[in-house]
C-alpha cells in the first residue's frame, strides 16, 4: 500500500485499487472514493488508442491533401511539357485546351498564342517562298518571246509537210500545244479536258521519240471533263511512267490512264504502267522529304503544289498492284 497527501485529499494504492480520501472543511466529514486501477487503465488505452487514430487519420488526409495539391501542379506542367516536345519536333498543329487558372492557364495561353504566331510565320515564309518561285518562272518566261517560237514552230511544220515528212510535223504541232497550255499568261487553273489534251500532246512526241514502244489508253468519264484543276499535275506523272517504267523495260509498254468522281466526291487521277516496277522506299522518301534537302523531282512539285493549293488531305500516291505502278491523284471536284 502507499498513498500521495496533497493538501485536503489522500490517494492511497491498494493493490489494483485506488481510493481517494478528501478532508471536508465544514463539518469534519471524509469523503472516500474508489476506482479500480484496471478502469483506469482501459481508459487511459481507449483515450491512447483514440490519439493514435486520430494522428492517422489526420496523416493520411494530410498526404491525400498534398497529394492533389501536388497532382493539380504537376499534371499540368507535364501536359505542357509533352505538348512542347511535339512542338520540339516539327509538329505545330497543334492547340491545349486553356482549363487551368493562375499562373499555369498563363502559361497555356502563351503557349497557344506562341504556336499560332509561328504557324503564322511559316505560312507566311511558305507563301513567301511559292512567290519567288512563280517570280522566278515569270521571268523566265518572260525571256521567250511566244509568238516568235510559235512563229517558228509553225515554219517547222509546213517545212516538214512540203517534204511528207508527217513525224516531224506532229512533233512540231504537240510541242506548240504543250508550249501554248504550259505558257498561257501564267494563268495555272485549267479545265481537266485541257490537261488530258496536253498529256496527249505530250504522248504524241514520246511515242515518235521511242518508236511506238509503248501504247497509251485514256479512261476518262466525260462528266469530269468541264471541272477545273491546277495546271501540268498529269505529265510528270506520264513522264516519269514513261522514263522510269517504259524506257528500259524489254517488253511493250503499256500506259493507261484514268480518270473519275470518287464516292467522296473528288476526282481521281491514276497514271498506270506496266513496265519496271517502281522503288516505293525511294519514291516516298521523295514525296515526304521537305523541298530543300533533294533535288527538285517533278512528282514532288506536283504533290506539294496539290497540297498547297487545295489542303493536305489531297495530293499524290504510288503503289503497287497487279505487277504494275500506280501513281494517283486526288484533287476536289470544283466547277
Amino acid at each position: 500500500m502507499y498513498g500521495n497527501n496533497s493538501g485536503n485529499s489522500l490517494i492511497t494504492v491498494n493493490g489494483n485499487k485506488m481510493m481517494v480520501i478528501y478532508n471536508t472543511l465544514q463539518n469534519g466529514w471524509k469523503l472516500i472514493g474508489m476506482v479500480s486501477l484496471d478502469e483506469l487503465n482501459e481508459k487511459a488505452r481507449v483515450i491512447r488508442n483514440l490519439i493514435y487514430i486520430t494522428a492517422l487519420l489526420s496523416l493520411a488526409t494530410a498526404s491525400l491533401i498534398s497529394l492533389y495539391f501536388s497532382h493539380s501542379i504537376s499534371y499540368p506542367i507535364i501536359e505542357l511539357a509533352s505538348e512542347m516536345k511535339k512542338a520540339e519536333n516539327g509538329d505545330f498543329n497543334m492547340h491545349i485546351g486553356e482549363k487551368w487558372s493562375g499562373e499555369i492557364g498563363v502559361l497555356y495561353s502563351s503557349f497557344n498564342y506562341m504556336i499560332k504566331k509561328i504557324n503564322e510565320l511559316i505560312h507566311e515564309v511558305y507563301l513567301s517562298k511559292i512567290k519567288e518561285k512563280d517570280a522566278e518562272l515569270k521571268a523566265l518566261q518572260a525571256q521567250i518571246n511566244p509568238h516568235f517560237l510559235y512563229n517558228t514552230l509553225d515554219s517547222i511544220n509546213w517545212i516538214a509537210i512540203e517534204h511528207k515528212i508527217p513525224e516531224i510535223s506532229k512533233i512540231v504541232n504537240s510541242l506548240a500545244s504543250i508550249l501554248r497550255y504550259s505558257i498561257n499568261k501564267g494563268n495555272d487553273i485549267s479545265t481537266v479536258e485541257k490537261e488530258i489534251n496536253h498529256v496527249e500532246s505530250y504522248i504524241i512526241i514520246q511515242k515518235i521519240r521511242f518508236k511506238d514502244k509503248f501504247e497509251a489508253d485514256f479512261n476518262i468519264d466525260k462528266r469530269i471533263l468541264p471541272y477545273k484543276t491546277i495546271k501540268l499535275i498529269l505529265q510528270p506523272l506520264v513522264e516519269n511512267a514513261v522514263i522510269h517504267g517504259i524506257e528500259s523495260y524489254e517488253g511493250k509498254g503499256e500506259i493507261l490512264i484514268n480518270g473519275y468522281l470518287s464516292e467522296e466526291g473528288n476526282i481521281i487521277f491514276e497514271v498506270i504502267n506496266n513496265g519496271n516496277l517502281i522503288d516505293l522506299d525511294l519514291v516516298n522518301d521523295i514525296l515526304n522529304t521537305p523541298a530543300d534537302d533533294r533535288e527538285n523531282y517533278g512528282i514532288k512539285n506536283v504533290n506539294e503544289r496539290i497540297k498547297l493549293y487545295y489542303g493536305n488531305q489531297y495530293g499524290l500516291n504510288y503503289q503497287i498492284m497487279n505487277s504494275r505502278t500506280i501513281a494517283s491523284i486526288t484533287i476536289p471536284a470544283v466547277l
